[in-house]
């Protein structure tokens, strides 16, 4: 039997701050929107990412 590795990358851009302007560079380096990020995160992973690995877990349960 023929091994195989599969190898997946996610990636999601941070979103940032709505408030956050050209004045605050060098005064204030909290610029990414950590609520939202955690939000859309958790929105892509229950719509996506987890079902995927559901289904690739069920696969090698199945075929071994």
């Amino acid at each position: 039997m023929t091994n195989m590795c599969l190898y997946f990358q996610v990636h999601q851009p941070f979103r940032l701050k709505q408030n956050y302007s050209i004045f605050d560079i060098g005064k204030n380096n909290d610029y990414f929107d950590d609520e939202k990020n955690k939000q859309v995160m958790q929105k892509i992973a229950n719509k996506c990412y987890l079902p995927a690995n559901k289904i690739l877990l069920d696969l090698i349960k199945k075929y071994g």
